[in-house]
C-alpha cells in the first residue's frame, strides 16, 4: 500500500517499476498532505512525516528510491536490475547520479521560486549551473546509448525519467533543454512508453519558468469553477464550442500603432555595414529610431563579482541571448563583456518594441531579474553617445578593454562580434567575415587563407635553411 497522493513524481518511480515487474500497489484515496502525514499512525511509518511511504507485510519503507528498488525485486530478479554485477553497479551509479546531479539541482531551482524555501539569485544561478553540468554529462552518455544501462529499460531509467519529469514540467523550458538534444530524445521516448504513460499520463513541457513567490506564501491551487448543469437542449452546442479550435492570441506588441521604424531594416543595416560604421550604421540608427514606437534600455549585471572566469561569463551571456529568442521579432540587443581579467563586467543595450520592456519577456526569461534595467533618456547626449558606443563595440568602453561583444540580431541571423584573438589568425577571420557579406563562405576562405599562411611560413623556413648553408660555406672558406 502506497501512502501518497496521485501525481507525486517520487511515488511514480515505484508505480512504474511495478508495471514492469508485475506488482500490484494500492493507494488509498483521501490522502491529504499536511494532515494525513502528520497523524500518529503515519509518523510511526516515517518519523519525518515525508512521502512516499510503502506499507508492506514486513514493515514500512520510506525514501522513494528504496521503495522503487524493493518493488523491482518483489517478483525475483529481472532486467530492471541488470544481468550482471557490473550492470547492477552501473544502474546504482546512474540512480545516484540522477538523484544528486539532476533532481537535487532541479529541486533547488524550482522550490525556492514557489516560496517553500528562501530565494536567492546566487543560489539559483549555482543550481542552474550545476544542473547544466549534470545534463551535459547525461547528454554525452546518451549520444551513443538508447538506455542508461544495457539494451532495455532498467530501474536507472525509471528513476532518472521521473527526476527529469519534475524539471520538464516545472522549470526546464524548451529553450533550456534544446542544448541537450539526446536528453530530450531519451526523456520523450521513455515517458511515452506504455508502462510510463499508464502511471504519469500525458506530460507537457513547461512554457515558462514560474514567477518568484515570497517564502512562506506558496502558490494557492486554482479554484475549480463550479459546474453548472446545462439544459439538455444546449448540451450539443456546448460540446461543439469546446471542440472548436481557439484562435491564437495575438502578441500585444502586434496591436501597437504602426511605427516608421522597421526593425528588420535596422538589423540588415547593422549586419551589412562593414566600414565607416559610425557614419553609416550609427547615423542610420538615429535616423530610423522612433521613440514613440520603441524604447531603449541599458542593463547592468547585478552580480559582476562572481564573473571571475572568462568562459563561464561568456556562456552565461550566451545562455541569456538564447533564452531571449522568444523576442526575436520585437528586439535588438548588444551585450558587452568588459575587462581584461576577472571580475568581468557585463553591460547591455536593448531596443524593444513599445514604450516598456515587454511583459512576456519579463515573465518568461528568468535572466531578466539578474540585471538592473534603466530606460535610456535620448535627450541626454551622454546617454545617447553611450548607446552609439555600445552598438559599434567601441574599445576601450568606459575605460576598459572588451573581452567580447555579442549581438542579439535574430532576424538576419548575423552577429557582429568583437574578435578577441590577436595576431594574423584574428585578422584573417575578421576579413573573412567581411568578405562573407558578398555571398562567399568565410569558413572556406579561412581554409584557403590558412593554406596560404602555411605556404608563406614554409617558404620563410626554406629561405632560412638556405641562408644557414651559405653561412656555413663562407666559414669553411
Amino acid at each position: 500500500v502506497m501512502h501518497s497522493y496521485k501525481g507525486n513524481k517520487n511515488s511514480d518511480k515505484a508505480f512504474i517499476a511495478a508495471e514492469f515487474a508485475g506488482v500490484k500497489i494500492d493507494m488509498p484515496s483521501g490522502f491529504e498532505m499536511g494532515v494525513t502525514n502528520k497523524t500518529t499512525e503515519f509518523l510511526k511509518m516515517n518519523p519525518l512525516g515525508k512521502i512516499p511511504v510503502l506499507e508492506t507485510p514486513e514493515g514500512p519503507i520510506f525514501e522513494s528510491n528504496a521503495i522503487a528498488r524493493y518493488v523491482s525485486r518483489l517478483n525475483g530478479e529481472n532486467s530492471l536490475n541488470g544481468s550482471s554485477l557490473i550492470e547492477y553497479a552501473h544502474i546504482e551509479q546512474w540512480i545516484d547520479f540522477s538523484s544528486l546531479e539532476i533532481y537535487g539541482n532541479i529541486f533547488n531551482w524550482f522550490v525556492p521560486r514557489m516560496g517553500f524555501m528562501p530565494y536567492s539569485v546566487p543560489g539559483e544561478e549555482a543550481a542552474i549551473s550545476a544542473l547544466k553540468r549534470g545534463l551535459e554529462a547525461l547528454n554525452t552518455h546518451l549520444a551513443s546509448n538508447t538506455y542508461l544501462v544495457g539494451h532495455s529499460v532498467t530501474l536507472a531509467d525509471i528513476i532518472t525519467v521521473c527526476n527529469l519529469n519534475l524539471g520538464f514540467s516545472t522549470v526546464m523550458t524548451k529553450s533550456f533543454t534544446s542544448a541537450f538534444p539526446h536528453v530530450e530524445r531519451y526523456f520523450w521516448t521513455l515517458i511515452n512508453q506504455p508502462n510510463f504513460k499508464k502511471v504519469v499520463g500525458d506530460v507537457k513541457q513547461t512554457e515558462s519558468v514560474p514567477a518568484i513567490k515570497k517564502a512562506g506564501q506558496p502558490a494557492k491551487p486554482k479554484e475549480q469553477p463550479k459546474k453548472k448543469e446545462a439544459p439538455a437542449a444546449e448540451a450539443t452546442k456546448v460540446v461543439e464550442e469546446e471542440e472548436a479550435p481557439k484562435p491564437k492570441a495575438k502578441n500585444p506588441l502586434d496591436l501597437l500603432p504602426p511605427s516608421p521604424m522597421v526593425l528588420d531594416e535596422w538589423k540588415r543595416l547593422y549586419s551589412n555595414t562593414k566600414s565607416n560604421f559610425r557614419e553609416v550604421a550609427i547615423k542610420g540608427f538615429w535616423d530610423m529610431y522612433d521613440p514613440e514606437g520603441y524604447s531603449l534600455w541599458f542593463c547592468d549585471y547585478k552580480y559582476n563579482d562572481e564573473n571571475m572566469v572568462s568562459f563561464v561569463t561568456l556562456n552565461k551571456v550566451g545562455g541569456f541571448l538564447q533564452r531571449m529568442d522568444l523576442a526575436r521579432k520585437y528586439a535588438f540587443g548588444k551585450m558587452l563583456i568588459c575587462g581584461s581579467e576577472g571580475p568581468f563586467k557585463v553591460k547591455g543595450l536593448w531596443l524593444f518594441r513599445g514604450p516598456e520592456i515587454p511583459k512576456f519577456v519579463m515573465d518568461e526569461v528568468y535572466d531578466m531579474e539578474l540585471y538592473e534595467w534603466t530606460k535610456v533618456d535620448i535627450s541626454d547626449e551622454a546617454q545617447k553617445e553611450r548607446v552609439s558606443q555600445m552598438i559599434e563595440d567601441a574599445e576601450p568602453f568606459e575605460g576598459e578593454a572588451l573581452l567580447d561583444a555579442k549581438c542579439f540580431n535574430k532576424a538576419s541571423s548575423v552577429e557582429r562580434s568583437k574578435e578577441t584573438e590577436g595576431g594574423i589568425t584574428g585578422i584573417i577571420e575578421r576579413k573573412m567575415r567581411e568578405t562573407s557579406a558578398n555571398g562567399l563562405s568565410w569558413r572556406r576562405l579561412v581554409f584557403f587563407a590558412s593554406i596560404a599562411l602555411h605556404f608563406v611560413v614554409g617558404l620563410l623556413r626554406l629561405c632560412s635553411f638556405v641562408i644557414r648553408i651559405e653561412t656555413c660555406r663562407d666559414r669553411e672558406n
